[in-house]
């Protein structure tokens, strides 16, 4: 698994399990002291989605998600 989405009542996550590894050049992704690891996007009821920057960010995590672990 390299992404997730979670549908929760108040809005949506676009989840990326090991986010921290991720580049996050406009420094959107949350989670940073909630988890170790994985980072998300979160999206308010009526939020418009910025479509290059999840897929760009997409693109990221499954560029991590190819490095070996033992190079993690």
């Amino acid at each position: 698994m390299f992404a997730w989405v979670c549908l929760e009542p108040e809005h949506v996550h676009l989840g990326f399990p090991r986010g921290v590894q991720m580049g996050d050049p406009k420094g959107g992704m949350k989670g940073a002291g909630i988890t170790k690891l994985a980072r998300w996007l979160t999206y308010e009821a009526g939020d418009r989605v910025d479509v290059n920057l999840a897929s760009s960010l997409v693109l990221e995590e499954s560029r991590v998600a190819l490095i070996p672990r033992s190079a993690r």
